[in-house]
């Protein structure tokens, strides 16, 4: 409140110049409002008020450049996410059955081995679902509708990872990839 009042009158007497009835004006004033300027009377409390100075300079230097580090550190994890979820949804189509192109079948696989080190378990759960939803001895036997759901749950759960809340569903997702 005292500093207000300080910066308030300095701004109405900009147009006076400052002669020492001025600074009498202004040492009247402060006394009305019980403010004393005080200054440091002895050389070591100016050294204190250099030392406390320089130490918050300091101290705020190395938090800018703890949070700095911080945020390079969240922003690398996120730029890691986006390409190892980007490779699992792009060889997503190759371990279906009708897929003749193992060396990508395998790579999904590989990723997603992977996703037991960086992933939440949200994700691992719903990858193990699809994954387990195509595990049949024979074809006629796998349910497409189901496994189409359950892999776009997968994707899905890949997405609220890297972006946080979302509005799609698992209904939303269309199947791409028809032609290999």
């Amino acid at each position: 409140m005292k500093v207000i009042l300080l910066i308030i009158f300095f701004s109405t007497q900009t147009s006076m110049s400052y002669s020492s009835s001025n600074m009498d004006s202004l040492n009247l004033h402060l006394d009305s409002l019980n403010v004393h300027l005080v200054e440091p009377t002895t050389r070591s409390e100016k050294i204190n008020w250099i030392t406390f100075a320089t130490g918050i300079g300091i101290l705020g230097s190395i938090l800018s450049w703890l949070y700095n580090e911080w945020q390079k550190r969240k922003l690398k994890l996120l730029t890691e996410k986006e390409v190892r979820y980007g490779k699992l949804i792009k060889n997503i189509r190759y371990i279906s059955s009708t897929s003749k192109n193992l060396e990508k079948g395998n790579e999904f696989f590989d990723e997603f081995l992977l996703c037991w080190m960086y992933c939440p378990d949200s994700i691992i759960q719903k990858g193990n679902a699809y994954l387990d939803s195509m595990n049949s001895e024979k074809t006629e036997e796998i349910d497409h509708k189901i496994t189409e759901k359950l892999k776009g749950e997968f994707i899905l759960e890949l997405r609220k990872d890297l972006k946080g809340k979302t509005k799609l569903t698992a209904a939303d997702l269309r199947d791409l990839y028809q032609k290999e």
